[in-house]
């Protein structure tokens, strides 16, 4: 029980820590963009290497159904609100839709990081610390990216902290209600780690790819690689409790 709520817990304080940079414009956009492509490389890695093949494991039916389909309810969802860190409003796209259906959504998103922490922890220690890491990374990218967003759309730098914290509270939550819940149940487990997959195949995918694209720039693909090299570290020396 404390571990999970002790990395939700951390998860949340990034999350608002990288909000408050951005409210404090303490930060620079080859800097967010790093940390993104770190973050997604991370989550690229945790979801191959591992909470993909455990799921599968698990039961392969109910854990390979799960990631089909959330793989794409969240691709389907994200037509109509912001449900990912994506930095795009600073390479000038598209504009997002911000308002209450977007922080349903983003409430959603956070929702299921807290998932991916509380239910990997249910399988093992070294898997939920592994997940927990990439989540802790990826929810400071959210903080940075949610908060600039708002602040270029002129919203109130104390309004802004109030909604990224609201978000972030979500993550913690969903580590309490999926730890608590699971159980030792393989079947709801399997479905689970397969959502927690899901999110993280997308997120990755869909933040970073489109983004390396672009830019053309050698060092987002190297701090990638580095995302995967450290979660490709840690699967190693503690492959599983």
């Amino acid at each position: 029980m404390f571990l999970p709520l002790l990395y939700g817990l951390i998860a949340c304080i990034s999350s608002v820590g990288g909000s408050l940079i951005a409210v404090k414009g303490g930060t620079s956009e080859k800097f967010i963009k790093r940390l993104i492509a770190l973050s997604g490389g991370m989550l690229l890695a945790s979801a191959f290497l591992r909470i993909i093949p455990e799921s599968l494991n698990l039961n392969g039916e109910i854990g390979g159904i799960a990631l089909l389909l959330f793989f794409i309810f969240f691709y389907a969802i994200e037509d109509f609100i912001m449900i990912h860190s994506c930095p795009e409003h600073i390479c000038h796209c598209e504009t997002h839709i911000i308002g209450n259906i977007a922080f349903l959504g983003l409430g959603l998103h956070s929702l299921v990081d807290g998932i991916a922490v509380g239910s990997t922890f249910r399988f093992s220690p070294s898997l939920g610390v592994t997940a927990s890491l990439a989540v802790i990374f990826h929810k400071m990218g959210d903080g940075l990216t949610l908060s600039s967003l708002l602040l270029t759309s002129n919203t109130k730098k104390d309004r802004v902290i109030l909604l990224s914290l609201t978000i972030a509270v979500f993550t913690l939550l969903g580590a309490l209600l999926s730890f608590l819940f699971t159980g030792t149940s393989r079947t709801l487990l399997a479905f689970l780690l397969g959502i927690s997959g899901a999110s993280f195949l997308y997120i990755s995918a869909s933040d970073l790819l489109p983004q390396l694209h672009r830019e053309r720039d050698i060092s987002l693909l190297l701090f990638l690689l580095l995302g995967i090299i450290f979660i490709g570290i840690i699967t190693t020396v503690f492959p599983h409790d």
